[in-house]
């Protein structure tokens, strides 16, 4: 199948599936998908946000990456992870209470610091980084706070 020239009537009809194919498959290789299903957020929570914060869902070894499009919500009670608008596709809004977190670990990844959640029962591991990191390693329950080699 051929890609059909942007003048074409059928590219916007060949982009549109094209972009909900790849939307739809991030959200399953993510595990957005599965953790939306235990953590879909019903409300908006009170805390500190950050916009436009690079972060990662997945397998530790290949991760979906989100670079700049993560919206993350800093609470006492938990963390709250979405998506922009453009990528939201079977990606709503999460809310994670501290108690589902089994583990938050440190770490660096090439010069950036990382803040890496384990969560109980789930497969997935969510990586964010830079400043919504540093807050999470803060506010995270102490005895959940562990160091990466």
């Amino acid at each position: 199948m051929t890609t059909p020239s942007p003048d074409s009537p059928w590219f916007l009809l060949w982009f549109i599936l094209l972009w909900t194919f790849v939307s739809v498959l991030l959200a399953i290789c993510s595990g957005w998908l599965s953790l939306s299903h235990r953590f879909r957020a019903k409300e908006r929570h009170e805390g500190e946000k950050y916009s436009w914060v690079s972060g990662s869902m997945g397998l530790r070894w290949f991760p979906v990456g989100y670079r700049g499009c993560l919206s993350v919500t800093v609470a006492r009670s938990g963390i709250g992870l979405s998506l922009f608008f453009l990528f939201r596709l079977l990606c709503p809004p999460l809310y994670i209470p501290w108690s589902a977190v089994e583990a938050v670990r440190s770490g660096r990844f090439l010069f950036r610091r990382y803040a890496a959640l384990e969560l109980s029962g789930e497969w997935s591991e969510i990586r964010v980084y830079g400043n919504a990191a540093q807050r999470i390693l803060e506010v995270a329950p102490a005895t959940l706070n562990e160091t990466a080699p």
